[in-house]
């Protein structure tokens, strides 16, 4: 939308237009406040900042740019989810621990609940 705003310098990680940047990027919380009061008190300068979003928006994020490029990916993944899956030794040791501690988490809640009605 334009909205010109104020980050810190890690919210602005990964930008490329850091010079031209929508606002202000400031890590101090109190200059951080006096550019917020300056951002939204001066005219010019909201106005300013709010070329440069359109500037960042439009060249930086222009969606025909990657868009094609996104879409390939995306079939790529769905036609071979099945492979990558299989292939995935993170994602499958990650769900046989979730399934694990589940299912030692129920033996406990059954136990717990034996020893209760006794």
């Amino acid at each position: 939308c334009g909205t010109p705003n104020i980050t810190t310098s890690i919210g602005a990680e990964g930008m490329n237009e850091l010079d031209k940047w929508g606002g202000f990027i400031e890590d101090n919380p109190e200059h951080f406040a006096q550019q917020a009061i300056e951002l939204y008190t001066n005219k010019e300068t909201w106005l300013n900042a709010q070329d440069n979003s359109f500037d960042i928006i439009n060249n930086v994020f222009d969606k025909r740019l990657y868009s094609k490029s996104f879409y390939d990916r995306l079939n790529f993944l769905l036609n071979n989810i099945t492979e990558l899956r299989l292939n995935n030794f993170i994602g499958s040791m990650l769900n046989h621990h979730t399934m694990n501690s589940t299912k030692y988490l129920s033996r406990w809640i059954e136990l717990k609940n034996i020893k209760a009605e006794n």
